[in-house]
């Protein structure tokens, strides 16, 4: 892909190798699914929200998106797995299968505030009377406010992440963090 916005949220037939870059932008979101095409057949169709390629480059200037929709993981499993110079890859909520993963130098994954939103989540800061929003928990209690107003309840694991983060006490405030994992193909 290059220079084009795609947005995948049905099904991608035929696509072994999948290479953006040159401001390509591919979102992949937690409806999506991949298929192998042989002899006009659909064989090895994944289920919604996994995405499967023998080989993913991301690279100069190429953005690769996973964007969790509804309450289905999104997933992606490739046997080569490469963020090279320059790519990005922006997960609100995913995991990565592949056998070979690389992050070349300037090569990203971005994570930041694609949690909760602001007042929301299991762990949500509050809102003083004042105006002052407390930060939103998630391993740990989240920050009190200026007037040292209580932050949100603790909720999951410190050491194993496995939901989002709890969102600010403050219209304003910001999202809760995001999650990530990766985790090696059993071939």
């Amino acid at each position: 892909m290059h220079g084009v916005r795609t947005e995948v949220e049905g099904l991608v037939t035929g696509v072994h190798f999948l290479f953006v870059e040159a401001s390509g932008n591919i979102r992949f979101s937690s409806t999506a699914q991949t298929a192998l095409l042989e002899n006009r057949t659909k064989l090895h169709i994944t289920n919604r929200g996994n995405v499967s390629f023998a080989h993913v480059i991301i690279k100069n200037g190429g953005k690769m998106n996973l964007l969790r929709v509804n309450e289905t993981l999104v997933s992606v499993t490739s046997a080569i797995f490469e963020i090279q110079s320059q790519g990005q890859v922006i997960v609100n909520h995913g995991v990565f299968y592949s056998t070979v993963a690389e992050i070349e130098t300037q090569g990203r994954v971005i994570l930041d505030g694609a949690g909760y939103s602001a007042g929301k989540g299991p762990g949500a800061g509050s809102l003083s009377l004042k105006g002052y929003g407390s930060g939103g928990g998630y391993g740990g209690q989240g920050g009190m406010s200026y007037l040292n107003h209580l932050g949100g309840r603790a909720y999951g694991s410190v050491y194993k992440p496995q939901a989002l983060g709890s969102g600010g006490g403050n219209a304003l405030g910001g999202a809760g963090e995001n999650i990530i994992q990766t985790k090696p193909c059993s071939e």
